[in-house]
């Protein structure tokens, strides 16, 4: 059985990727445009993985990453950061709120597809030596948001 997956990002090109994605073995890829709605909605449906823009709406990246690791349902979901070449990344910072990797943009059809499957083999096909996902909270990280590029 496939795995829930969220998409978020409020740009139309990233839409229009998802509307035609057909994804192997029945995976559900759902996007959304804005952080609140994907939050509110990850609350009830718990999916496997969030892949979502650095820059969101209404919400910066950090704190999109900490309202899911406040919840137990989703402390196994994997996060995935779109970002552009231009981002300053502390990559160190994004790893302690969950991140597991980086996905480039612009980006085609199949690389949103190599990086769902990637992700939720990676996380349930191969057995290792370290668990799936462990997350502590509150985050190692004493840093703020004040840094960080996104939307108000």
């Amino acid at each position: 059985m496939g795995s829930t997956v969220f998409v978020v990002d409020s740009s139309p090109a990233v839409h229009r990727i998802l509307e035609q994605l057909s994804t192997p073995d029945g995976h559900s890829v759902i996007g959304f445009h804005d952080g609140p709605s994907a939050l509110e909605a990850a609350r009830s449906q718990s999916p496997a993985l969030i892949i979502a823009d650095y820059h969101l709406e209404h919400i910066t990246f950090s704190g999109f990453c900490k309202e899911i690791g406040r919840h137990d349902n989703l402390a196994e979901t994997l996060i995935v950061s779109m970002v552009d070449a231009a981002d300053r990344l502390d990559e160190n910072k994004l790893r302690s709120l969950g991140v597991r990797a980086f996905l480039k943009k612009p980006f085609q059809r199949e690389q949103l597809l190599d990086t769902i499957n990637t992700m939720l083999t990676g996380a349930a096909g191969r057995p290792g030596p370290k668990p799936a996902k462990a997350r502590t909270w509150p985050p190692l990280s004493t840093g703020t948001d004040d840094g960080e590029k996104g939307s108000p």
